[in-house]
């Protein structure tokens, strides 16, 4: 009867998946066709339809970039899309899509196209469509695909930019929301134990550029870091890299985004605490029992 009950759950689970993922195909695809016969600028507007907003970084990544890159080289080159300021994160899509955005203000006139996102807790997300994502990023950021795997990164959590606080529509970021009290301590305690082969770094994402974030994870072999948006940088891992989260009462956003790049994702819990202090001598006997993580970190 468990076994009835969970394989229902999983095909129900299935058919969302599905039903979800054809509405976000069919919304590309309008888009497409409306680049094709109506001017030259399409204004999109962002979805929230099972999505967060895209001033945050793990929705701008999954729910504009990502959906951006499925269609942006499938419309006339001449097509312009306009999306409104979305606040820090604005000046990234400029980067990344170059002459292909524009950001305006957009009047009641002027008809808005929702842009379904993509956020893989929503929906399944299959490798290939993250492939673009990161192949349209390594092209604009020259970024060697096949560089060598040689860097440990530790994520830190910093006070967020101001307008998190004050203007966001979607108040919170950093560690306003979540923090790693001793993260020092456990930044020294995982350098002590990483080979020399590795490069290790503690990263201040706020501090870096998204140019400067895809060349990092480009070539990490493991990335440590607390629930977050940052940790979506996992996208642009090579397949098959590792990640250790310290969890937080998720919905397993990163564990579903591991599974379709086929990195091996390891949770370590912390009773669903947003602001937690690690005991290092536990976290150590974490690591170094795990065999693959032991294997890892010494050879």
């Amino acid at each position: 009867m468990t076994i009835l009950k969970a394989t229902i759950k999983y095909s129900a689970d299935l058919l969302h998946d599905f039903s979800v993922l054809r509405k976000v195909k069919r919304n590309q695809r309008e888009i497409i066709k409306l680049s094709k016969s109506h001017g030259k600028t399409v204004h999109l507007d962002s979805n929230k339809l099972d999505c967060g907003n895209i001033e945050h970084y793990y929705h701008f990544v999954f729910d504009l970039l990502l959906p951006l890159s499925l269609i942006i080289d499938k419309v006339p080159r001449d097509t312009i899309f306009s999306i409104h300021n979305f606040g820090p994160l604005t000046k990234n899509l400029l980067i990344f899509f170059s002459d292909r955005i524009k950001i305006t203000t957009v009047s009641k006139e002027d008809k808005k196209n929702i842009l379904f996102g993509m956020n893989p807790t929503a929906l399944r997300v299959l490798n290939f469509n993250f492939h673009r994502l990161v192949k349209t990023a390594f092209h604009n950021f020259k970024t060697l695909q096949n560089a060598i795997r040689k860097k440990v990164l530790l994520i830190e959590r910093v006070a967020p930019d101001p307008y998190y606080l004050m203007n966001a529509n979607n108040k919170g970021s950093g560690t306003s929301r979540r923090s790693i009290v001793n993260h020092q301590e456990l930044k020294n305690m995982i350098q002590s134990e990483i080979s020399a082969q590795y490069e290790f770094h503690n990263l201040v994402l706020e501090e870096l550029t998204l140019e400067d974030q895809v060349q990092y994870f480009g070539s990490a072999a493991l990335i440590i870091g607390q629930h977050g948006a940052g940790l979506a940088n996992i996208v642009w891992m090579k397949n098959g890299s590792m990640v250790i989260e310290f969890g937080f009462n998720s919905n397993n956003h990163f564990q579903k985004i591991s599974r379709s790049k086929k990195h091996k994702h390891y949770t370590y819990k912390n009773h669903r605490e947003k602001h937690i202090t690690i005991d290092i001598d536990d976290f150590r006997i974490w690591l170094t029992s795990n065999q693959q993580l032991k294997k890892f970190l010494k050879h």
